[in-house]
């Protein structure tokens, strides 16, 4: 057997061993360590699907009826759940999606916009100084896309009358899923789902999708940059299937601040304690930015409600020219947070908040 032969072998049983480990520790192990095994079957994997390119299909989606939506959930939590839908529902115009989605669909919509929601008073001051004839935004690590209804609806809603220029951008589009289509098609789909839901309501947005790195992205200033669980940990970005010479948060943050205009929003949620102590220690070394606040993204919106338990919403500004050389300034309730929290939790805990965000955001194509 030549050495080529012997590294291809090697690389192909990585998953294999991978799997099998794991059921046979059935938990009682902790393999967070061996993940590392998997970036050499990551770093293949990816360049076969960029190679290849398969050809992708057209996506439709079905509506399911939503009068079981919150079945997972009894009693008072029920209730209050439905209330809020309701109030989401009729403040953000979501009765176009309520009737052409499915029911993980819609919630995690739902999910998106009960988060954003909580920033609006945060964000009220910056929106009123935003400039230019459109609000334009990027939406990092887009995954299929399914939520760029939400995101269209709560910038809408924010600035106005003035029309939205959104674009999800996703690294690894080529994505191949259980009936055959690619993540591409389904962040296209949505895309031009989302675009036409805006024009029902007399709008002229624009949506888009597009399959990119966005480290190579030139795109003109933007008003607000979203970062929905980027990756902050090795383990993270290996466990989601990327290689890892594309672990680089700190490039992307940098890059996020070189396309933001002056006092412009960014946005970012993190799925764990310790990637939100990792994220602001990152904006710390960027700097230039201001924290306007924090606020907990945990909902009872969604089936997968208890992954969401850890999470947090931090919303930061580009500093103004004024003020771009100040250290980074977080607000009196983050600077506590940080001093008071414990020791942080360790990444079996972080690898169990990954596997359920799998489940939730990024791996349901299937069910649109």
């Amino acid at each position: 057997m030549s050495a080529t032969q012997a590294i291809l072998l090697l690389v192909g049983l990585v998953p294999f061993v991978w799997v099998s480990l794991s059921l046979m520790t059935a938990r009682k192990v902790d393999l967070t360590a061996l993940i590392i095994l998997r970036a050499p079957w990551n770093q293949l994997a990816f360049k076969l699907r960029r190679l290849i390119r398969f050809k992708g299909r057209v996506v439709s989606f079905r509506n399911e009826d939503k009068t079981e939506l919150f079945s997972y959930l009894e009693g008072e939590e029920r209730s209050a759940s439905e209330a809020r839908e309701k109030e989401l529902r009729e403040q953000y115009k979501l009765e176009d999606l309520y009737q052409r989605s499915s029911r993980h669909h819609y919630r995690d919509n739902l999910y998106v916009l009960d988060v954003l929601d909580r920033a609006k008073e945060l964000v009220r001051p910056c929106f009123a100084e935003f400039d230019g004839s459109e609000l334009r935004s990027i939406d990092v690590g887009s995954m299929d896309f399914r939520y760029a209804y939400a995101l269209r609806s709560w910038l809408s809603a924010r600035a106005r009358m003035k029309p939205i220029r959104l674009s999800g951008v996703e690294l690894d589009g080529d994505v191949i899923y259980r009936d055959l289509s690619l993540r591409r098609d389904h962040g296209e789909a949505h895309a031009r789902e989302a675009a036409a839901m805006a024009s029902s309501h007399e709008r002229k947005d624009s949506v888009s999708y597009q399959v990119s790195d966005f480290l190579q992205r030139e795109d003109e200033a933007q008003d607000v940059i979203f970062f929905w669980f980027p990756f902050v940990l090795r383990y993270a970005l290996l466990r989601w299937g990327l290689p890892l010479p594309h672990f680089l948060p700190e490039r992307m943050l940098r890059h996020a601040y070189s396309l933001l205009k002056p006092g412009g929003l960014l946005l970012i949620v993190n799925h764990t304690e310790e990637e939100r102590h990792e994220q602001l220690a990152l904006l710390g070394r960027v700097g230039g930015f201001a924290i306007l606040g924090e606020k907990p993204a945990a909902s009872r919106l969604v089936d997968y409600a208890d992954s969401t338990e850890e999470r947090r919403l931090i919303v930061a500004m580009r500093a103004r020219p004024e003020t771009a050389r100040r250290p980074m300034l977080l607000p009196p309730s983050t600077e506590l947070a940080l001093r008071e929290s414990p020791r942080l939790k360790p990444l079996r805990a972080t690898r169990t908040r990954i596997d359920g965000r799998r489940v939730s955001l990024r791996q349901r194509s299937a069910d649109s």
